[in-house]
């Protein structure tokens, strides 16, 4: 099919005076102003109509220039402009999620998308008050986040829906009491989800997950002063369907503790002061086929001091940071129950190393693939807006001092380096585990403009320079979820990148186009690709058969475009009637001309939605067209496409407010497969499904 922009786009426009004169006895409710393109804040329960699943990629695959790296039902990684992992910062109440999704590709984002608020996307001189990520930086907020206690009295709601297909079950409730001065806010949510069939009617083994968590918030305010303190316990165990035999899972397990302390001064500069205070415990098992062959544990500290402030027509904000971290990562098979200290004999073991084959002579490690890490970070993000010449100027930075103390206790002796090479393996230098300090600076500029009465232009530079993890410096060994053997490289230098994003807003009366267009030059971009041998061979590790991925740098570049457009039909029969069409297009070269791997191909998606006093119903098209822009070994894959429904009433009995909805998913049952995924062969997108819910409120 050939991948063009679709002509749908350009129809409200081509329509609009048809739709001024034909229309002029009905009354049409006008657009809002378009929001500011730097932060796209948007509804918890917004995104959840348009989810197909439970997971953070889920809730924003349906918006501009964001896709999800799907693993099953377990995982899905957001995708931002082609990027994901450690160029995409998720943020939960403000503090970096302590979870290991950067780390590889099954890991699941931390974070229950249900519980949130509202949901908000960052990019430019906004996102750099926060971190420094070419992707951009994702914030999940909760009510922990409000600068106000809940209103006095007694609220709740509880609700619960089901699904058909993967037969998934989600029950949640929450209850708010508060006065004046005092608030306590309890909430929990547990969804259950089984194996499901795909669009072929074949059952997808070990994708079922299973997911909880629970909440608590307490409040104080007096005057111009607000403390909140939270706990939050949450749980996943998912499956992973890599077309193992035996039961791949990981169950992960967070607990987090947060204290803030926020004081409204009303100065003449100086407006707000906020004190942060965070500790999260993280921890995942992995087990195969019941074995506890991996452990992964995060323990995290954070604490930020938040200052906002203001002169003559000038907003700023500044945020300085600390966070201490420490990793531990066991892998041994079966023996993975607990963390472990390496027993130390004194003798010159390093024989036993295994080389890789394939002539390149590398060491091959089978026992814990990454040294214990601690690390130490300060930061300080700032944000200036205001008023310049006939436009809003931005302006963010973000400072970053990082040490990384790697510990090579929990490191068995045979993979302690030597001094010198030893039978032709090419060690690493001695001090492989050495300490080291970096610091990285982050700087944008934005600017948004209007050129008409209708067309708004907002455009920002932004010159983003990234720390390589530890993970991506330490790690050596095998994946067993994902069935590769990943190999660090010790000595990689910081990725910079310089993107250029320009949107393009035309408004009328009740019409919406926004365009974006980014390019995104990369220097030193950190990569993985499999090892292969002069035939082009994918090198396997020497006691699994599995493939051995290397990280590399080279400069690299992304580059798309966006364009979405809401067009307001009219109303008839006491209803409003509005059109949502959107495309997306995305490209992601090494500067060689090689194609990056796993870029999201063109999409196309168009809704239909009406809306009255008590129903909400769209009807939603998306088209996604075949993967053919591909990396040298990788394979295409097919184009689909997605029809949904969703329908949802509200009304009022007995002093509650009660919500009904009914949801489906691809309607057309087309076997549909993620071209992000590691799994998109093992494990293609669900096969139709039927989901029906209830939400009381009080």
């Amino acid at each position: 099919m050939k991948q063009s922009i679709p002509l749908l786009l350009l129809l409200p426009w081509s329509l609009n005076s048809w739709a001024q004169t034909s229309l002029n006895t009905i009354e049409v409710h006008g657009i809002s102003e378009p929001a500011n393109a730097e932060q796209q804040s948007h509804d918890q329960a917004d995104l959840e109509r348009n989810a197909s699943g439970f997971t953070l990629g889920d809730y924003l695959e349906h918006l501009p220039l964001v896709n999800s790296a799907s693993y099953g039902q377990g995982v899905g990684q957001p995708v931002i402009r082609g990027q994901t992992g450690y160029r995409v910062k998720i943020l939960n109440n403000d503090q970096q999620t302590t979870d290991l999704s950067g780390m590889g590709a099954d890991h699941a984002v931390a974070v229950m998308p249900k519980a949130a608020k509202r949901i908000e996307l960052l990019k430019g001189p906004a996102s750099l008050l926060y971190g420094a990520q070419s992707g951009g930086t994702i914030r999940v907020i909760d009510r922990f986040n409000d600068d106000l206690l809940p209103q006095p009295g007694l609220a709740g709601k509880v609700y619960g829906s089901g699904s058909t297909n993967n037969q998934a079950t989600q029950l949640g409730a929450g209850a708010t009491v508060a006065n004046e001065s005092i608030s306590l806010e309890l909430d929990g949510h547990r969804q259950s989800v089984g194996d499901y069939q795909d669009g072929q009617g074949n059952r997808i083994r070990f994708s079922d997950s299973w997911s909880q968590q629970v909440q608590a918030i307490a409040g104080y305010q007096q005057n111009d002063w607000l403390i909140k303190a939270f706990i939050s316990d949450l749980e996943m165990d998912y499956g992973i369907p890599n077309g193992s035999d035996k039961a791949s899972r990981i169950n992960l397990q967070q607990q987090r503790f947060g204290i803030k302390s926020l004081h409204n001064l009303q100065g003449e500069f100086l407006e707000r002061v906020q004190l942060d205070l965070q500790y999260t415990d993280y921890l995942h098992d992995e087990t195969e086929g019941g074995s506890a062959d991996g452990l992964f544990g995060l323990e995290s500290f954070a604490a930020n001091i938040k200052l906002d402030a203001h002169y003559d027509h000038w907003l700023a904000s500044f945020l300085f940071g600390y966070q201490q971290q420490t990793l531990q990562v066991c892998h041994e098979h079966g023996a993975c129950q607990d963390f472990s200290v390496a027993s130390r004999t004194g003798n010159n073991t390093s024989l036993s190393v295994k080389p890789i084959g394939g002539g390149f002579n590398l060491p091959y490690f089978h026992g814990h693939p990454m040294p214990d890490t601690q690390t130490q970070s300060f930061t300080l993000g700032s944000h200036f807006e205001g008023e310049f010449s006939a436009g809003l100027l931005s302006l963010g930075a973000y400072i970053e001092l990082r040490e990384l103390k790697p510990d090579s206790k929990n490191i068995q002796e045979n993979w302690l380096m030597p001094s010198a090479p030893t039978e032709n393996i090419d060690y690493a230098d001695p001090d492989f585990y050495r300490s080291q300090t970096d610091s990285a600076l982050s700087l944008s500029i934005g600017w948004q403009q209007p050129l008409t009465q209708r067309l708004t232009s907002q455009s920002s530079l932004s010159y983003i320079e990234r720390l390589p993890s530890s993970e991506e410096l330490l790690w050596n060994g095998n994946h067993h979820a994902t069935q590769t053997y990943i190999m660090g490289k010790r000595d990689l230098t910081k990725e910079r990148s310089l993107t250029l994003d320009w949107d393009l807003s035309y408004q009328t009366q009740n019409t919406h186009t926004n365009l974006n267009l980014f390019v995104t030059e990369f220097s030193d971009f950190i990569y993985q690709t499999p090892l292969r041998d002069s035939q082009g061979h994918e090198i396997k590790d020497p006691d699994h058969n599995n493939t051995v991925w290397q990280t590399l740098q080279a400069d690299a570049r992304f580059y798309g475009l966006g364009l979405q457009q809401d067009w307001q039909i009219g109303r008839w029969q006491q209803a409003d009637w509005t059109l949502r069409q959107q495309a997306d297009w995305i490209r992601g070269q090494l500067k060689d001309g090689e194609n990056l791997p796993r870029i999201p191909p063109m999409s196309y998606q168009v809704s239909l939605q009406q809306q009255s006093a008590h129903w909400f119903n769209q009807l939603s098209f998306k088209q996604v067209f075949k993967a053919n822009q591909l990396e040298r070994y990788e394979t295409p894959t097919q184009g689909y496409q997605w029809l949904s429904a969703y329908s949802r009433y509200q009304t009022r009995a007995l002093g509650l407010d009660a919500e009904f909805w009914f949801k489906a998913d691809n309607l057309l049952n087309q076997q549909a497969r993620n071209h992000l995924s590691y799994l998109k062969d093992t494990a293609p997108l669900i096969g139709r499904q039927l989901s029906a819910g209830i939400e009381l409120r009080f």
